[in-house]
């Protein structure tokens, strides 16, 4: 009787054991902020989506200001930078932007209204990635709490809040719009 206990509490343990390590290697990928706020960046290549929403290819990211707090003003962008860390890092992991705006709101072109938008996302493991938002048409001037959500599958990796302002008193930086931030498009080392 001794005997066939001890079996069987050893197959639990094993059975168990087995499914922590299932969980665990399907299960591996993590997501930390490096920096929230507001920056300065160069725009390329602008198209349309099939919800209205405008998507933007940008480069030289610049961090000027680290806040939560976002004064709606044309062409100001501000988000984050994230970094995904995994098993491989280098390898490419699909994952979700769900972006959730402040209200209910019809861009223009698009069928029908939303309070959220979403596309994907390739990210490379351990390699600190920008996603956000700029501020090109009247329709994206809404106050009130902003939210971008990244997902891998249907598990949250990260979240994080802004409130959007009508205020101008919030601290944005000055200048001629130029990006003054170290340029580098490759980085080899020897």
């Amino acid at each position: 009787m001794t005997r066939t206990i001890l079996l069987h509490a050893s197959a639990a343990i094993f059975a168990l054991l087995a499914c922590v390590t299932a969980a665990t290697a399907a299960d591996p990928l993590q997501a930390t902020i490096v920096e929230r706020g507001i920056y300065k960046l160069e725009t390329g290549e602008r198209s349309r989506q099939a919800s209205g929403v405008m998507t933007t290819q940008v480069s030289n990211i610049c961090h000027v200001v680290s806040t939560t707090r976002i004064p709606a003003r044309l062409n100001l962008w501000f988000g984050f930078r994230f970094r995904v860390d995994g098993a491989q890092p280098g390898e490419v992991v699909p994952l979700r932007l769900v972006t959730h705006f402040p209200k209910m709101v019809k861009p223009p072109r698009a069928p029908k209204a939303m309070i959220s938008y979403e596309r994907p996302m390739n990210v490379p493991i351990g390699v600190a990635v920008f996603t956000g938002y700029g501020f090109d048409e009247a329709w994206e001037f809404m106050p009130g709490p902003w939210t971008f959500e990244i997902f891998e599958g249907d598990r949250k990796l990260i979240e994080q809040r802004f409130t959007v302002i009508e205020d101008g008193s919030e601290p944005v930086p000055s200048g001629d719009g130029r990006v003054d931030c170290f340029a580098m498009t490759s980085l080899m080392w020897p």
